[in-house]
């Protein structure tokens, strides 16, 4: 004998399943995000660090860097290989290379999760 479906079980199950699909997905901030204007409020009481040129994205990186490995989100292994990127671009910076210092920092950012 073949039992029939529940239909009212059926029924809210559908239900179920198709309330998720009409739920607006909220936006996922960033605590990292390095676009947001310098001294603004990232996470508690955090501030990035003001600057201009590639001297100030670097100090804002840097800045973002520091605060993720002493808040526990980034690995000291990784930590310290973005550190060395980032005063590298620091030293091109102060050559007067702009461009191929942003580049870099850039580059970083995206090797190591940070938005650009």
């Amino acid at each position: 004998m073949i039992a029939k479906p529940n239909i009212p079980a059926v029924s809210i199950i559908a239900l179920c399943l198709l309330s998720a699909c009409n739920t607006t997905p909220q936006p996922i901030v960033d605590a990292g995000e390095v676009s947001r204007p310098a001294g603004t409020a990232v996470h508690g009481d955090f501030k990035l660090p003001e600057g201009t040129g590639c001297v100030g994205d670097a100090q804002r990186f840097r800045a973002l860097v520091d605060h993720d490995l002493e808040t526990g989100f980034v690995a000291k292994s990784v930590y310290n290989k973005a550190i060395s990127e980032i005063e590298e671009a620091r030293r091109i910076c102060a050559n007067g290379e702009d461009g191929k210092a942003r580049a870099m920092l850039s580059a970083s950012r995206k090797r190591y999760g940070y938005p650009s």
